[in-house]
């Protein structure tokens, strides 16, 4: 799938490369050191000072940054020192190599064991052995210090250092049946008429962009059914349009590439989120007509490309743009750049009227029969965190949102400690719903750092 870039944003590409090197990477110097070794005669009466350079981009300290150094010592200068002249702005890349020389101000000599640069809260160290420091001559060399390892330059998800992470060891906020009510009241299929079953039906009440931006959804699961051309004949209602469409069992919403263009338009505007879209129940009559029009209506998705595998580092699908991630049910074969839905989950047809789950309800749901699969690597843990029958849906979500969103932590918690590996998926009724201060989003959030310290 080809990746377009505005004019804009390929501007802005262009200048962080040239200007910063890998994007966003160019740091200051926070510290210089050096060591003066203990040969006799190796401190010197005069003053020291560093050069630093790193392709175009040159500084000096100022003439007295180490004043009469003694033998056998070592010194350090921070950049509060008032001793960084030119280096107090300048900006390096700490994942490429530098150079930098030590020029003395005198004619007697100085010799050195070491020195080094801080970069990035990590020191590039030059190590010699009474090498000399002059004036003039030799002694005035550059020394060359390769690159740092390189880290993380990307807030993911709303989380730092998780470039390493896979998708099977980090965590999305879910939202289940994502377009069933995401786009007003349901109808029956066909129908001029919205529908008056939503009680039982709609799982959401708030577009999917408000889901994406507001409320940090990054998973959305999606029910499929098909128009086909000779249905859309068949009324003269324009609602309807040829085409894979949003359903929740027997209502039906809006095409499914209402639901793609604004997932398309999310990840256009943020180019370091990572999206997961399931298909998983669909309309068994229509399970050929989904198949073969999947790849032709997933191609709406022009702001980054579907994912080749199914668990990327977090890391590499950004930096790819390759960060959408696309699973099928079985049924629907393959396609390319979508992959097969293997998980556990949590799922059982539960009602209630007064309360919500406890959480060893759902982690006991992972062991049983279900335990060497839980295990098992590439397969993707999910909770279901919703009740199917006992009320309204929508007053089912009450039951379960805001208040006992920290049963997830525990359920998480535990879920870490018997298996090794987080839930990856918390999917819920009516995001948003008692939900004012995006407790979902933060707890989610909070889960990954976890995950980026553990597994990054």
């Amino acid at each position: 799938m080809k990746v377009k870039l505005s004019f804009l944003s390929s501007f802005l590409l262009v200048c962080c490369i040239f200007e910063q090197g890998i994007c966003g990477t160019k740091v200051n110097i926070e510290e210089l050191r050096i060591k003066i070794s203990d040969r006799s005669y190796a401190d010197t009466s005069g003053k020291l000072r560093f050069d630093v350079r790193q392709g175009q981009t040159f500084c000096s300290t100022i003439r007295e940054t180490f004043s009469k150094p003694k033998r056998n010592q070592e010194y350090f200068k921070n950049r509060n020192s008032g001793t960084f002249g030119s280096c107090y702005s300048a900006k390096f890349d700490p994942e490429e190599g530098i150079e930098f020389r030590i020029i003395s101000d005198s004619g007697n000599d100085a010799y050195i064991d070491s020195a080094g640069v801080k970069l990035r809260g990590e020191w590039m160290n030059w190590n010699g052995y009474q090498v000399k420091v002059n004036k003039h001559g030799a002694g005035n060399a550059w020394r060359y210090v390769p690159g740092l390892a390189p880290t993380c330059p990307y807030v993911i998800n709303g989380v730092a250092g998780a470039c390493n992470v896979d998708v099977l060891h980090f965590t999305f906020g879910s939202a289940h049946n994502t377009g069933a009510g995401s786009y007003g009241t349901m109808r029956t299929r066909l129908s001029s008429y919205s529908s008056g079953l939503g009680c039982n039906y709609n799982s959401q009440d708030i577009s999917i962009t408000s889901m994406l931006e507001d409320h940090g959804i990054r998973h959305l699961d999606l029910d499929t059914s098909y128009i086909t051309a000779s249905d859309d004949a068949r009324t003269s209602n324009s609602y309807w349009e040829e085409g894979i469409v949003l359903v929740h069992k027997a209502l039906y919403s809006r095409p499914l590439k209402r639901a793609l263009r604004e997932i398309n338009d999310f990840l256009g505007r943020n180019p370091h989120e990572v999206v997961l879209v399931r298909l998983k129940d669909y309309d068994e009559p229509y399970r050929t007509y989904i198949s073969n029009a999947l790849e032709s209506e997933f191609s709406v998705i022009t702001n980054t490309g579907l994912s080749p595998t199914s668990n990327p580092k977090l890391g590499d699908a950004v930096s790819n743009n390759q960060r959408l991630i696309v699973y099928l049910h079985a049924d629907f074969g393959a396609h390319r750049n979508m992959h097969t839905l293997n998980q556990v989950e949590t799922y059982k047809k539960q009602a209630s009227t007064t309360g919500c789950f406890a959480p060893s309800e759902h982690i006991n749901r992972f062991g049983g029969a279900n335990a060497a699969r839980t295990r098992s690597s590439g397969v993707q843990l999910q909770v279901d965190w919703y009740y199917v029958w006992g009320l309204c849906l929508k007053d089912l979500a009450k039951l379960c949102n805001e208040g006992q969103f920290d049963k997830l932590v525990e359920i998480n918690d535990e879920i870490l400690r018997i298996y090794g590996k987080p839930v990856n998926i918390f999917m819920i009724d009516y995001v948003g719903l008692e939900d004012e201060a995006k407790k979902f989003k933060g707890i989610i959030e909070d889960m990954n750092r976890k995950n980026a310290g553990l597994f990054g």
